[in-house]
């Protein structure tokens, strides 16, 4: 799916151009990667490097649930 986005922001000239532009801007700096990420690192990174990584990052015992509503009086 990742895959997919950088895809069609590669299509997409107002997107890429935001991302040449960073690239040349900032040189070997975390502002001149691409948001992103690059192609050849999303596939590089399968199912069994990402799991660890989601499943301590979004496991309910860390999770917090705020909600917001305006009533009406």
């Amino acid at each position: 799916m990742i895959l997919q986005e950088i895809g069609q922001a590669n299509d997409t000239p107002d997107d890429i151009i935001f991302d040449y532009f960073q690239e040349r801007a900032f040189p070997d700096q975390a502002m001149g990667r691409p948001v992103l990420g690059r192609p050849e690192i999303i596939a590089d990174s399968g199912g069994t490097r990402c799991s660890p990584i989601y499943a301590t990052t979004t496991a309910h015992g860390g999770m917090v649930l705020a909600a917001s509503r305006t009533s009406r009086s």
